[in-house]
């Protein structure tokens, strides 16, 4: 990350994810680190599985009070998620798909709204959003689908493509 960007994330955030971490668990809510957990210094991402009330309030809550920000979405099972569960992220207030996107595109000088963006579930919304042409793909979940009004008919990589050769076609 470029160092001027990177100096706005809080050089504490594993901690601060930690103690929220350990709250939860104190609620008996357990959190289960996902696939890759620890490979970047900034996010840190865990399944919650079959819980019931207000849990999700009290977990924006409590990352808020650390000054962090955390996205909670259902996961994506087409994506190699488990059923019936919520992804839940940790990532400083500066990091995410939105703030990313928002970064490069200034950076960049790339015009917002000629920005494309492709994505397949709730964590992604914001990013879609932000851009001008932001797309849910095809096996998007349902969750998703519901928020977001633009998506392809096919799934991943197939949908994206879908996209770009039809915008790109009057250019071939």
């Amino acid at each position: 990350l470029e160092e001027s960007y990177q100096a706005l994330f809080p050089s504490d955030f594993i901690s601060r994810v930690e103690r929220v971490a350990s709250q939860i668990e104190q609620m008996r809510i357990e959190l289960e680190a996902q696939p890759g957990f620890g490979t970047s210094p900034w996010i840190r991402s865990y399944y919650i599985r079959d819980q019931i009330g207000s849990w999700s309030e009290t977990l924006r809550m409590l990352a808020d009070q650390e000054g962090i920000a955390v996205n909670i979405s259902q996961c994506n099972p087409q994506a190699g998620d488990p059923m019936d569960a919520w992804d839940i992220d940790f990532y400083p207030m500066h990091a995410g798909k939105e703030s990313s996107v928002r970064y490069v595109c200034t950076t960049a000088s790339f015009l917002r709204k000629e920005t494309y963006a492709f994505g397949d579930s709730g964590n992604d919304l914001g990013m879609l959003a932000h851009v001008g042409k932001g797309y849910l793909v095809g096996n998007a979940t349902e969750q998703a689908k519901q928020m977001y009004p633009e998506m392809t008919t096919k799934p991943y990589a197939e949908g994206i493509l879908e996209v770009l050769e039809s915008d790109l076609s009057s250019f071939i």
